[in-house]
């Protein structure tokens, strides 16, 4: 079988995968949402009104909102696998 045809987990024949198919640590969460809300409030400070697990595109990621001690309303996006963030926008 050429490498190219193979479409199993990276792990089991090592490191390669096709372009068209997401690395398996993309598609399980790594983090809890507990996690996800505190590097969340790292980013904004205020009460949290929302948190949930969404998945886009294949990747799983945390969608945080907070209503900021200002009045305003932000989302975070946090990686469920890595906890990095991944956006912060006024909602």
């Amino acid at each position: 079988m050429q490498q190219n045809q193979y479409w199993g987990f990276p792990e089991q024949h090592g490191q390669y995968y096709p372009s068209t198919v997401q690395p398996r640590h993309q598609w399980f969460r790594q983090i809890v949402i507990e996690d996800a809300i505190g590097i969340a409030r790292q980013q904004v400070a205020g009460e949290v009104v929302k948190a949930e697990l969404e998945r886009e595109q294949g990747r799983l990621y945390y969608e945080v909102d907070i209503l900021a001690t200002n009045g305003r309303k932000y989302e975070v996006k946090i990686d469920a696998n890595n906890g990095a963030v991944l956006g912060v926008e006024l909602d």
